[in-house]
């Protein structure tokens, strides 16, 4: 077989982490009165034990950076239920509008390249990811899950293209 790698988990990981990177927490008030806010960045990766100690610069008087939140995948198992025959192949007949080199415009009614698209089966899989919330205090960590939990009513589901075939 062929060596193929589309990258798929990876972008799905990366519309993910992209989605939890949009939060703030408020620090408190500068000296004018004004409330200040910080984003709070999204890394990927459990934090077992080696990483840790590699992020602390391989001593025990290093802290963490906090607030930021961690994401990592736990579980992937194939979807039995949304599963259906794995040989179908569907095919869709597609017409291009023919498109006038000279002018650089698609002329309407006519007919140009025709294609057929042959759509494989996919493999459906469920995957789990763990987000894990690091704050320096409970009240940092109460204002990310307010504004985390409302996104996951039970679940969340990613839409990664909005090709129509």
């Amino acid at each position: 077989m062929q060596f193929f790698y589309d990258q798929q988990i990876r972008r799905y990981l990366t519309q993910f982490m992209r989605l939890l990177g949009e939060f703030s927490v408020k620090t408190g008030k500068d000296r004018h009165g004004v409330e200040e806010y910080i984003q709070v960045p999204v890394r990927y990766g459990d934090i077992n034990r080696m990483a840790a100690h590699i992020i602390k610069n391989q001593s025990e008087n290093m802290i963490n950076t906090v607030p930021f939140i961690s994401v990592y995948v736990t579980d992937m198992q194939i979807s039995a239920e949304r599963r259906h025959n794995p040989t179908h192949v569907n095919k869709v007949q597609v017409f291009e509008k023919k498109f006038d080199n000279a002018t650089g415009e698609y002329i309407d009614g006519e007919v140009g390249n025709t294609y057929t698209i042959e759509r494989y089966m996919p493999v459906p899989y469920d995957i789990t990811v763990q987000v894990d919330i690091w704050t320096s205090n409970t009240e940092q960590k109460l204002q990310l899950m307010e504004q985390l939990l409302v996104l996951f009513n039970p679940s969340i589901n990613l839409k990664t293209n909005d090709n129509p075939f």
